[in-house]
């Protein structure tokens, strides 16, 4: 799958792995491919959008996020953790 063009560099590709709507947002769990660890990363996006994007439990996706919203921390068992090196 190609990266989307657009100006943010973090882009991950990912599975829809489940989608949980509620009455204004959707809660989105993408399955980032990583067998040793089963990593996945979550979004809450609106209803509409979903609708729109058509979202499908299993569509390949691209996870796309600016690096001023990135946060570093230790490992400690939280959701929405990708381990690397800096």
């Amino acid at each position: 799958m190609k990266h989307v063009p657009i100006s943010a560099k973090n882009q991950v590709e990912g599975r829809i792995k489940s989608l949980e709507p509620g009455p204004s947002t959707c809660m989105v769990e993408v399955d980032l491919f990583d067998e040793q660890t089963g990593k996945s990363v979550y979004a809450s996006i609106p209803v509409d959008q979903v609708d729109e994007l058509n979202l499908k439990i299993n569509d390949l996706v691209v996870v796309v996020f600016p690096a001023s919203a990135v946060l570093i921390a230790k490992p400690s068992g939280l959701e929405n953790q990708i381990a690397g090196q800096v």
